[in-house]
């Protein structure tokens, strides 16, 4: 099941809004793949992350749902 959420602004610069349904989880890695940012996002329908603290580049972020589903999105970071 694929996760309908928005994820913005892209690139981001200081923070990265997530929006959707019953969100459960967000997990963010880096262009290497190396786990850099877990959040526990338990029934909430929005998500902020702060980005200031993560260094320019390629991230990917996976998007977990509440009904099991997930989504996988690429976000830059400058």
């Amino acid at each position: 099941t694929t996760v309908r959420e928005k994820v913005g602004p892209n690139p981001a610069t200081t923070t990265i809004n997530i929006k959707g349904e019953n969100l459960e989880a967000i997990y963010m890695y880096n262009a290497t793949g190396q786990l850099v940012l877990t959040l526990d996002v338990k029934n909430k329908e929005q998500s902020v992350i702060d980005a200031s603290g993560l260094s320019s580049g390629i991230y990917f972020m996976n998007v977990i749902s509440g009904n099991g589903g997930s989504a996988l999105k690429k976000i830059i970071v400058q």
